[in-house]
Parts: structure tokens; sequence; C-alpha cells
């Protein structure tokens, strides 16, 4: 027998207390349980402490903030939010962890309404510090130790989104309303989910083993709630049907595996091909609608002119004021500024193509058409886009800090890794290239007349 330090039988009885008030709620939120209508999902349902976390001002922000950014320019249906894409990501944690926990008897009632509790709210918090309009503000955060807290301490790389969501999630008065839902270790749990890297003590961990891998895997992963309600999403909102798959047949046959002491998400070997399908559907997404030349240029001239010396356009560190940086606030700003890039974007007077190349990362003749443009000093913008079937399993990619998804086959009751049970990985193992030239509306004939000869 070992015995327990003063803190550790401290956090025990924390954790204990936490759980007995989540199990004597349990009931009372399900009764009471509120549903919100999604043309994605149907219903969702929610409880009323999780909508005091939806009317909060940090969370209504996301209202304002398009899920496409400049994609409506390409597809005018295309105007839906960050908000509604939290939603949705909440509803498929859940369901993904309805089908797993069916799986897996060795939790008690209360722990599994913890931890699916605390899924859930990692789902529905995952882009609440996203920036204005769409990544390309992130140009205007400041480094992350601005942000003055002991986990960004003497890091000067810039902030990103994520980061502004943990900062929110740790360090703003949201946190409250977290401690209410699911105790006072919620909020840095919720964190840990979103950002395994946080990870301070053992609080995903059960009979010695460790769950958190597969839960977090649930809100990021290759087969995560995030990629599975933006491809729908998008997808109807675009009028495409690019990013269309079999959720529910592929959510149906998600497991989990246990491997070294620690727990991750699998999927039978049944669903293999309706996993095929969904990695096709978000590759041919980024080729054919988040890369549209439409959308890359107007993200080019925002970039133009947040690198501008003219422009003061900068992401606030205090959070308090961060709730008012949404798109409309960065389109009054746009629209005040005598710069000629902001002047654009609110005229609706992009570049245009002149040259568009699909293919490997050959460039000789990009570099070629480039070289042409500088002979007779046509301003230009050059963008080259990147698609890869996936981030986590390209040639290259460091795999240490990153969770395995496995393959399990109930008949022969074998597992293997996720990238040996396909080759789909193999054969799309080519970055797909796509360069763009960009010019002025005024310069395009005569340069279309200097590319041709």
């Amino acid at each position: 027998m070992f015995s327990l330090t003063r803190a550790e039988r401290s956090c025990q009885e924390r954790r204990r207390h936490d759980r007995q008030l989540l199990a004597e709620h349990v009931t009372t939120d399900t009764m009471s349980a509120k549903e919100i209508r999604d043309p994605v999902h149907g219903p969702i349902s929610l409880s009323p402490k999780e909508f005091s976390i939806i009317d909060h001002p940090m969370f209504q922000r996301l209202r304002n903030i398009k899920q496409l950014g400049f994609g409506e320019y390409a597809f005018p249906g295309a105007t839906h939010n960050r908000f509604s894409h939290s939603l949705g990501v909440l509803h498929l944690a859940d369901t993904c962890c309805e089908h797993i926990f069916a799986k897996q008897t060795g939790f008690a009632a209360a722990d599994t309404h913890h931890i699916r509790q605390l899924i859930r709210l990692a789902a529905l918090l995952h882009d609440i510090g996203h920036g204005p309009l769409s990544h390309t503000t992130e140009e205007a955060m400041p480094a992350k130790k601005d942000l003055c807290m002991d986990i960004f301490n003497g890091d000067k790389r810039p902030a990103s989104h994520e980061d502004y969501s943990i900062k929110i999630i740790l360090d703003s008065d949201l946190r409250e309303r977290i401690v209410d839902i699911a105790g006072i270790d919620a909020p840095q749990q919720v964190a840990t989910l979103i950002r395994p890297s946080l990870r301070r003590g053992d609080e995903f961990v059960f009979g010695n083993i460790d769950f958190l891998p597969i839960f977090s895997q649930l809100v990021s992963s290759e087969l995560d709630a995030d990629r599975m309600d933006y491809l729908l999403r998008d997808s109807l909102y675009c009028g495409v049907n690019y990013g269309t798959f079999d959720k529910h047949w592929l959510m149906s046959k998600l497991a989990l595996h246990q491997d070294r002491g620690a727990v991750y998400l699998a999927i039978d070997k049944n669903a293999i091909y309706a996993f095929d399908d969904f990695l096709i559907a978000r590759y041919h997404m980024y080729l054919m609608c988040y890369f549209h030349p439409k959308a890359v240029i107007f993200d080019e001239i925002l970039l133009r002119h947040l690198r501008s010396p003219s422009c003061s356009y900068r992401i606030p560190v205090n959070i308090n004021e961060y709730v008012d940086y949404d798109d409309y606030h960065l389109f009054e700003r746009l629209r005040r500024s005598d710069d000629p890039w902001a002047r654009r974007i609110i005229q609706r007077d992009p570049y245009r193509v002149c040259f568009d190349r699909h293919g490997s990362d050959d460039s000789s003749l990009l570099n070629e058409a480039l070289s042409r443009l500088r002979q007779h000093e046509i301003d230009f913008i050059c963008s080259s886009s990147t698609g890869i079937l996936s981030k986590y399993y390209s040639p290259g990619t460091d795999r240490r800090h990153q969770f395995p998804i496995f393959v399990t086959d109930s008949l022969s009751d074998s597992v293997e890794l996720l990238e040996d049970a396909t080759t789909l990985f193999q054969r799309y193992r080519e970055a797909r290239q796509i360069d763009r030239i960009y010019v002025a509306r005024e310069d395009l004939e005569k340069v279309r007349r200097i590319l041709q000869k």
C-alpha cells in the first residue's frame, strides 16, 4: 500500500465533491434541457448552465465572426458564423461520446457524466478566441508572452486564436461559469482537452489508465468533431457536395484502444472506407472552396493592409477589450482607413487572377511568369496554397507529440495503426500545389499579353 500526500487527498476529495454535485444535477439538467434548432444536425440539446456559457458576451461575439471569412464573396450563401459551428461541434463531440462510452464499462455514472460535460465544454469553446473574419488577423495579434499567463512566459512567438481561447477559458470571468458547470478544476481540464500540453496532473487517469488521448482526440485530431462539423456546415452553406460524408456510420463505428497504459481513438475496420471518404471530402473542400481564388485574394489584400506602415489595427491583450473585436469592428476600421489596400476591400476591388497553375511543387513556370512581370514593373500579388490530405500523416511530419488513431477488427481481434490500414495516405502522399498571380484590374489585359508571349 502507498499513502497519499495531503495535496493528493485534497485533490481526490475535491473531485468526489464535484462529481457528487454533477450527479445531483444530471436529472434536473436533463429535464430542463433546451433545444436549439440547427440546420445541419437538427435539434441540439443544452442544459440551462450550458446556456449561461452561450449567453456570455465572449461567446455571443462568435455570432459576428464568419466561419469562412471572405468565402462569401465566392459562395454567397456562406455567411454562417463561428457561433453555429461551435454548437455543432458540441453536438457531434457528445454524439461520439455516446458511442464510445457505450463500449466502455469501466466508468461510474458520475465519472461518465463529468467527462462528457468536460468534452462538451471543450468542443463548445474550442474557437472562443478566434480572431475577426479569418486566420489572417492573427497577423495583428501580440506575442504569446504579452498575454500575461504563466504558460506563455518568455515566448516571443506570435499568439494564435487558440492561445486566446486558452486565455479566455483560464483568465476571464467566463471561467466562473465553467466552474459552476463542472467544478473548480474544470477550466484547466477544458483547456487541457483543447491543448494536451497544458496537462498538470492525473485528472484523466482512471484505474492507472490514461484517457486523455482519446478525450482530446474528439476535440482535435484527424477524426474530430471540429472537422466533421465544418465540412458538413461549409458544404451546405457553400452549396456544394464536396464536404459530405456518412457521419452516422463513421461515428457509430468509433471505438477505443488501449496501448501502453493509455487509451486512444479507434475506428472499426468496417468504417475504413467511410473514413477514406471523410478525408477526401476535406481534401476537395480545401481545393475547391477554401482555396477559391476570390477568397484567397481578399485574404492576401487584408494581409498587405495589416502589414502596411499606415495600419494601426492591433488585437488587444485585454480580454475585456477583445470582446468587441469582431468582423464588424474590423470593417469599421477598414472603412475609416485611407490605406489603398483597405479601400480595395471596402470597394470590392480585388486584384484579378492572371496566372493559375495546379500541380506539384515545380515552380519553374511560376518563376518565369514572375520574372516577366518584374521586367515590366507591374505590381502583383503571388499566392501559393498547398492542399495536403493530412497534416498528421504527411511525409516528414514529426509524430512524437501526436496521439495515434487505431483500426480494430472485431472478427480477427487484430489492431493496426490508421496509416497502415488505408492506402490513401500513400496514394495522396504529395501535396497539391496551387500557384496564382493576381494583378490590378487595369493591368489585366496587358499582363495577359505579356504572359502569352
